[in-house]
């Protein structure tokens, strides 16, 4: 039995794809090796539909805004250490005058080890993801090809 016939379920690309986002990178690579040995389609979909920081914070400002009020100001301000200071642009631009400055100040006072920026990391992306699936984020209007199809999403 190999490791994706306990995801060819209902339910299971999305379980999988989630599970692929949100784990260390060492494990990311090791896990879509595994994928693309069992199956090269489904390594090239989760490849097409992971999302990651670099790519949520590429998304218009009024999008990143969106997730970014939803998240801990400290949370948000530790994961911006893995996109820099166009992230912290972007994901500041809509928050009211004081958060925007608190964000910033952590932002430049914070010297979080690696663990740390890569477990706030994880809470953004599994954020974004919880309102792509609830609808708050809609992919259709400007990034389709991330939108998880009725099959993969069932």
């Amino acid at each position: 039995m190999g490791m994706l016939d306990r995801y060819r379920k209902k339910g299971g690309f999305r379980q999988l794809l989630q599970l692929i986002e949100t784990c260390a990178t060492a494990k990311q690579t090791q896990f879509m090796e595994i994928v693309k040995k069992e199956d090269p389609t489904w390594a090239k979909k989760i490849s097409k539909k992971m999302l990651s920081m670099e790519l949520v914070f590429s998304w218009p400002i009024e999008v990143v805004g969106e997730f970014a009020t939803e998240i801990p100001l400290r949370t948000l301000a530790i994961a911006l250490k893995k996109v820099g200071p166009a992230g912290l642009e972007k994901a500041t631009a809509t928050l009211p005058h004081l958060k925007k400055r608190e964000v910033e100040e952590m932002f430049s006072t914070l010297n979080p080890n690696p663990n740390e920026v890569h477990a706030a990391s994880i809470k953004v992306i599994e954020k974004v993801r919880q309102l792509i699936d609830n609808g708050k984020i809609r992919l259709d209007r400007f990034a389709p090809d991330l939108a998880l199809t009725e099959e993969e999403a069932a």
